[in-house]
């Protein structure tokens, strides 16, 4: 299987892979019922984040290319039967576009890259002007969602989510957003890393707390400090995060194991617990494995009163700086 993946490319990583894996399955090469590469087979191969890996592979999924089994791995569903022939006027115009980008320094898999790009969005609703929204940065696409939500119902103003991997890859049209933005805003966990990520960005970047932290603390504190406690969330980076604000905080235990859905050892975890925090999003992959003995605190992702209220007033500052100027 040939793959490559162009880092000088304004197209995403993600995006590259995906048109590249289509082409593959669409012309018949992947048979239906192949059984693709694992997601980590791919990024080591190609030299990438698995969540790239599986951004590209989502798509594919969406578009009932593939199928992912979980347990079982990736499988190609589409026949290539189902393709229609384009027509000799539609060949012509493709002819035409390759020929003006080879021309302007661009290779026929950047332009298939971006005409994927624009027909993925081109009903989507448009950015709003200026200053006139949010941006929103997270590590896991579950918690960017209930963020998103979050402000758009507590603080009225649109926010384009955007996952911590794709700031790390640089995107020129992802920077054009977030240079529109009134604020990009991000968990505390993530503050440090989005700050140098964007140091060439003038926008304001600020950080906020998930509501149930205090909360969560507290709980925690009161736990004997011999316990065996796992933290669960779908992704073991999450998980680390969230145990490392319970050190941080001070509050110590003997046996203290992080773990997401994507390590291969989480059951053994979860098994071993006596105290267990689990994500309200990983809650249901996990249930059938808890015992009745076990004490689970469920950890839901969403914004505290505080972060919202502040998000109000920094919109209301920055509203009213425009009128006056």
């Amino acid at each position: 299987m040939k793959l490559v993946v162009n880092r000088d490319s304004e197209i995403p990583l993600f995006l590259q892979i995906e048109q590249q894996l289509r082409y593959l399955i669409l012309s018949g090469q992947f048979a239906p019922g192949t059984r693709l590469p694992s997601s980590r087979q791919l990024a080591q191969f190609l030299h990438v984040n698995r969540q790239t890996i599986n951004n590209a592979l989502k798509m594919l999924a969406r578009d009932g290319l593939v199928e992912i089994r979980q347990g079982a791995g990736i499988f190609v569903k589409t026949r290539s039967s189902q393709i229609t022939q384009p027509s000799e006027a539609l060949m012509d115009l493709a002819r035409h576009t390759v020929r003006q980008a080879r021309e302007m320094g661009y290779s026929p898999d950047d332009l298939i890259a971006a005409i994927s790009l624009v027909g993925n969005t081109h009903d989507a609703a448009p950015l709003p002007p200026s200053g006139r929204y949010l941006v929103f940065v997270e590590c896991n696409q579950p918690v960017l969602e209930s963020y998103k939500n979050d402000i758009e119902k507590e603080v009225n103003i649109k926010v384009i989510p955007y996952l911590l991997e794709e700031l790390r890859e640089g995107n020129p049209a992802v920077q054009g957003v977030i240079a529109g933005a009134a604020l990009v805003v991000t968990t505390f966990t993530h503050l440090h890393e989005v700050k140098k990520l964007l140091h060439n960005q003038t926008v304001d970047i600020v950080g906020v707390t998930a509501g149930p932290y205090m909360d969560l603390m507290l709980s925690v504190s009161r736990w004997p400090t011999k316990a065996k406690i796992t933290v669960v969330m779908v992704r073991r980076h999450g998980a680390l995060e969230v145990a490392q604000s319970i050190i941080d905080a001070g509050i110590n235990f003997e046996k203290l194991v992080s773990c997401g859905l994507d390590d291969p050892e989480y059951e053994n975890y979860i098994r071993q617990a006596e105290y267990l925090i689990i994500s309200r999003a990983a809650y249901k992959s996990v249930e059938t494995l808890l015992k009745p003995e076990q004490k689970v605190l469920i950890y839901e992702n969403v914004l505290d009163r505080a972060s919202l209220n502040m998000l109000k007033n920094m919109l209301a500052a920055n509203e009213h700086a425009i009128k006056e100027a």
